[in-house]
Formats: C-alpha cells, sequence, structure tokens
C-alpha cells in the first residue's frame, strides 16, 4: 500500500478457519464508494473521461510495479533467481489439474483445447525473460477498483498471489468484465511499453488463472471463462 498513491484498506485483524467458524476470514478498513464494476455510469461516460481514468490506473499500478526486488516470488520469502523458476511449476501443476478435470468430465473439451495449444507454444511465449522482477497486485479487474462520488477512485481491493513477478502479469486482469471499456491495458502498454509477445503472455496468463480459480472455487463462470478462450486461439494465431 505505501507504494500506491490509491489507498489500500488497513488489514485489522485475521482468524483462520475453526469449528466454530469453518472459514477463513479477516477484518479490514473501511473505504467509501462501490466497486468499479457497478459504478454503471461511468460506462456512459465520454471517451475522454474513461481515458482519464485509465490513465490515473495505470500510473497508481505503475507506482507499485516500480518497487522491485532482486529475486521472483512470493513478497515475503522471494528466492528464485528467473520468472520462470517462479511460474512454470505453476503452470505446469494447473495443467495437469486441468487435464486429469478434463478426463473425469469436469472441464470443458473447448477449455482444454486451448490450453493444450498454449501449452504447446509456451517456451516461444516466454522467449523473453522479464529482468525486474516487480511488485504486483495479482488481481487489479475494474470490481477491483473503488469509485466513490463524482466517479473518483477511492480504493483498491483484494490483492491476489501478490509477488515480485513480471509486471504484465498484472495487466490480463484489465481486459476482464468491463475493464475493456476504459481501454485500460492499452493505456498501460502505451505509457509503459509491451514486451515482444506481451498479448500472447496476457492470454495465457488470463487463461490459467481462470482454470485455476475454478480448481480452487468449483465455479467455472462462463462469461469470464468463454472470452478468456478465444482470446488464447486469437492470440496463438498472432492477431
Amino acid at each position: 500500500a505505501k507504494h500506491c498513491p490509491i489507498p489500500f484498506p488497513e488489514v485489522y485483524f485475521s482468524r483462520a478457519a475453526d469449528e466454530a467458524v469453518p472459514v477463513d476470514c479477516y477484518g479490514m478498513e473501511w473505504l467509501d464508494g462501490k466497486s468499479g464494476l457497478f459504478a454503471l455510469g461511468m460506462l456512459l461516460q465520454s471517451k475522454r473521461k474513461r481515458l482519464a481514468f485509465a490513465d490515473k490506473v495505470t500510473g497508481a499500478l505503475h507506482s507499485i510495479h516500480e518497487c522491485t526486488n532482486d529475486r521472483f516470488g512470493d513478497t515475503m520469502h522471494p528466492e528464485f533467481g528467473s520468472w520462470q523458476e517462479y511460474y512454470k511449476p505453476f503452470a505446469d501443476e494447473v495443467f495437469a489439474v486441468a487435464e486429469r478435470m478434463n478426463a473425469e468430465g469436469n472441464l470443458p473439451d473447448k477449455v482444454m483445447s486451448a490450453m493444450r495449444a498454449a501449452y504447446k507454444e509456451y517456451d516461444v511465449i516466454f522467449s523473453e525473460a522479464p529482468t525486474r522482477a516487480c511488485l504486483i497486485h495479482g488481481d487489479l479487474n475494474i470490481a477491483n477498483i473503488m469509485i466513490g462520488k463524482g466517479y473518483e477512485i477511492t480504493g483498491f481491493i483484494d490483492p491476489l498471489n501478490s509477488a515480485y513477478a513480471d509486471r504484465e502479469y498484472d495487466l490480463f486482469q484489465f481486459d476482464n468484465l468491463t475493464g475493456k471499456r476504459f481501454m485500460l491495458r492499452e493505456v498501460y502498454l502505451e505509457k509503459y511499453g509491451a514486451s515482444r509477445y506481451c498479448m500472447q503472455k496476457l492470454a495465457f496468463y488470463g487463461l490459467w488463472n481462470e482454470v485455476y480459480c475454478y480448481i480452487k472455487s468449483g465455479v467455472l463462470v462462463g462469461l469470464i471463462m468463454d472470452p478468456l478462450v478465444k482470446n488464447m486461439y486469437r492470440r496463438l494465431n498472432g492477431s
């Protein structure tokens, strides 16, 4: 939070699951506003205002990315000399579990086929290694941007799997839900640059993340998954 000009809620306490309350939970600071996903009036704003919003969001995210480490990995104990040392085992595990779920009839063939096609091209997609281990939010989609009165940004919430990582990992979430309306990903890349296979990487990150979430939750959200599958094929075809 200290690296970002936009507030994050302070966490006051956490509580592990037990017999009385069978889920982990935590309490945090209240931030005014509502999720950007439900600030529907913003969708009707002029392109100039939507780009101004994107400029604020991407500038704040880049401030987080400017916090770097000489190692990749978990924020508490980064220990890997390269991004692929950290990310590849995760990608391999998700792929293996997905294959098993597909064989059991619990993951649609269309999702598995896209994963197989992408996995086959893994070495090409990730051939340009990131040289900086940047702090990432991990889940900055439009739903995790809090919007207050006058459509002002009041906070970023709900980091997920934050790490010192490839900074481009943070960008695939910009295209989820209604994020494309605000051109968040385009604005970030225009301001701060992109790697050679950036769009292929973002498609891969997005698909693997959603399958990972499905593995963990058991809930497959077609509204999110279907566009990710289509985008993966699109990027593999070079468009």
